[in-house]
């Protein structure tokens, strides 16, 4: 996970100069009139109001056995901007793998908190947040015989630092190039958890205008 953060990092580095010249796009543009070539201020960049994504989700966990697999999922948020910088966002996640006659594993995160936008609404929209909120987890087994099916399910505390980058090909429609967190939530005093780094790629819409 260390070599996917550096890639992070190598990719927001390699588009800041695009970052940067469309933000100079979006103050000023050039334009021709009878008596030569002026310049005049564009609109301020579009915010939108509200921004959903769907997308999958990847993520590690360590089991109570002492085992560490990864889970995959999706991965779903609403943010509600409250400026062209802060908006609040709210994320809901599952994550599942399953053992057979070890058993089902499912996790489902409900968590909210401020996300920012560094360098505003462009095309290239980076983002940061920081989430808190609650982790529910449950272990299913099938039934063999002659026991019948059974489970064990915890809700624990849960938070989430991370941030990445949406693309916007359209207006309103954009992918989730990368989006790369770490995340946990202790099950059972710590001897299980959703821990470790989370990984989501999918697409973003967005409407409404500030």
């Amino acid at each position: 996970m260390r070599k996917l953060a550096g890639l992070l990092t190598l990719l927001l580095f390699c588009i800041a100069p695009a970052i940067a010249q469309d933000a100079a796009q979006d103050t000023t543009q050039s334009t021709t009139q009878d008596k030569g070539q002026v310049k005049r201020p564009k609109p301020a960049p579009y915010t939108p109001k509200v921004e959903i994504s769907g997308a999958f989700t990847h993520g590690s966990f360590y089991a109570p056995s002492g085992l560490t697999f990864g889970m995959n999922g999706w991965d779903g948020s609403f943010d509600y901007n409250l400026r062209s910088w802060l908006g609040v966002d709210a994320e809901v996640l599952g994550t599942y793998y399953d053992q057979g006659i070890n058993g089902k594993t499912t996790i489902y995160n409900a968590l909210v908190g401020p996300q920012l936008y560094p360098f505003k609404h462009h095309k290239f929209t980076p983002f940061g947040h920081v989430l808190i909120g609650a982790g529910h987890y449950n272990l299913a087994f099938p039934p063999l015989s002659p026991f019948p099916a059974s489970s064990v399910t915890h809700t624990a505390l849960a938070w989430d630092v991370g941030g990445g980058l949406d693309i916007y090909v359209w207006k309103n429609l954009g992918i989730r190039a990368l989006q790369l967190d770490y995340d946990k939530a202790s099950f059972f005093s710590g001897n299980a958890s959703r821990a470790g780094y989370r990984v989501t790629v999918g697409i973003v819409y967005r409407f409404g205008g500030r």
